[in-house]
Formats: C-alpha cells, structure tokens, sequence
C-alpha cells in the first residue's frame, strides 16, 4: 500500500490534533507524547464514585436480579448514588422496607426484584425518576 500525500487531510490533522503527518510519522514524537501524557489522559476516580463503584461481575450478577445479600442492595444503591430515602422514594417502597433488605432481614420479591434489576442495568434512569419528582 502506498501512501499519497494530502494536504487536506494534514491541514485537519493538525487542527484536530495538533500533529501534523511529519510530526506523527517520527518514532520520537509519539513515544514522548504517549509517556509524556498518558497518565493525564485518563482522570482519577474521586473519592464518591471510587466509593459507589462496585465490581463488574458483581454487577453482572445484580442485572440478573441474583442478589445474595442485603449488602448486595446497599452496594446497588451506593452505585446509583442514592440515599435510602431517595432509592426508596425511586423504586415506590419504604424506606423501612429497604432498611429491612440492606440489613438481610427481608429480601426483595416479585416487581421490587424487577425495579432492582432496572437499577443495576440503567442507574440513569433511577436517577432521573427521582429528580423529575422534585
């Protein structure tokens, strides 16, 4: 394959980029752009979302509606980044009936396991229902 030189495309580049194709076609460049800035690319997680992030296959077994815990929903909720009285308040129960789950003394049945397995798989949509209450 054979490379054609385009202007246009360069002019792009570098707007876009702020590369042009001499500049990315040189080993060097790239190797210091890549070591130089990569760390800077990616953001550290805060201490909220590293505190409601919760493992993917945890959360696989969530979407499914297998919760094994009371601590299974309290970790669910931490996700969709509620208090009790505003999960509650999102899935239509008592905040009662949720203390009762997260603490293992009830587990969730029937249309509660449904909205729960919602929330694990579209936590937006949780969260929304909330604030289109308020």
């Amino acid at each position: 394959m054979r490379f054609k030189w385009d202007c246009a495309k360069n002019e792009t580049n570098i707007i876009k980029h702020g590369v042009s194709f001499e500049q990315a076609a040189k080993r060097d460049y790239i190797m210091n752009k890549l070591s130089a800035g990569l760390s800077d690319d990616i953001p550290e997680l805060t201490e909220r979302e590293w505190a409601s992030a919760i493992p993917s296959q945890v959360r696989k077994r969530l979407m499914q509606g297998k919760f094994e815990s009371g601590e299974d929903i309290a970790a669910l909720r931490r996700f969709v980044r509620l208090t009790q009285e505003q999960f509650a308040q999102a899935l239509g129960i008592s905040v009662h009936t949720l203390r009762n789950w997260e603490q293992g003394r009830r587990t969730p049945e029937g249309p509660a396991l449904a909205l729960l397995r919602i929330a694990a798989k579209h936590p937006r949509i949780i969260r929304e229902n909330i604030e289109s209450e308020a």
